[in-house]
């Protein structure tokens, strides 16, 4: 390992501030959480299936988003749902591998199975730092990326590296970068055009049971690579 050679070890350390254990979402090896969730006895199953405690935590950690309104857990972990749904609700999910809550919207209503049933999609809202309630998940890490001026990542990018310690740094996004900044898709070569139906992510319910009928989970996980400007060190 290169971070055990004299001299190199106080870079790593110090500076680069590598952890003792190095994988590519190595966090999610045999993980098992114990999710805490509520019945909706007591509300007539408005709530029911909503999360109480993940992993025996109410919010989300402080250094994994920039404010209480990104840490918090909100919704259900997406295999069932309160009944008696409408086409105004909002859904929200708890999705563990993006390190955050989610949220979906009513698209349409559908027939799987000779059963009613309403599609519920993200929208391109989800993942663009400039929308009001979503500056807890911008990061100002110093990275570069179009402008000098930005300090979060580009539109369509979520940035997981302060949740996935100890892995290269992980950006999420739809497939084909869906709703993703144009500067994004121009600067890869040879991406498929991207489209809701094939790369968003979306679940369709049965409308008065909360009943999951089918769910589409589609993302991409990317590697941010930046140029580096060198690595000033001076030793005593």
């Amino acid at each position: 390992m290169v971070c055990a050679i004299p001299l190199v070890d106080i870079i790593c350390k110090s500076v680069l501030k590598v952890p003792k254990r190095i994988g590519f979402l190595m966090q999610r090896n045999g993980a098992q959480k114990i999710v805490e969730v509520t019945t909706g006895s007591n509300d007539g199953s408005g709530t029911a299936g909503e999360i109480l405690s993940w992993d025996g935590l109410k919010s989300l950690p402080a250094d994994w988003w920039n404010n209480k309104e990104a840490r918090i857990i909100n919704g259900t972990d997406g295999e069932f749902y309160k009944p008696l749904i409408k086409k105004t609700d909002i859904i929200y999910v708890f999705a563990p591998d993006l390190c955050r809550s989610i949220h979906l919207t009513f698209e349409k209503e559908i027939e799987y199975k000779n059963i009613l049933a309403y599609r519920f999609t993200v929208k391109e809202d989800l993942l663009d730092p400039t929308i009001p309630g979503n500056e807890g998940f911008c990061h100002n890490n110093g990275k570069t990326f179009f402008s000098e001026d930005e300090k979060c990542s580009p539109k369509g990018l979520l940035d997981l590296s302060h949740c996935y310690n100890g892995t290269p740094p992980i950006l999420f996004s739809f497939p084909n970068f869906l709703y993703a900044d144009k500067r994004v898709k121009e600067s890869v070569i040879g991406l498929s055009e991207s489209s809701i139906e094939h790369d968003g992510i979306a679940i369709e319910v049965e409308p008065q049971t909360g009943t999951l009928l089918r769910t589409y989970i589609r993302s991409q996980i990317n590697i941010g690579m930046w140029k580096g400007r060198g690595i000033i060190y001076q030793f005593a």
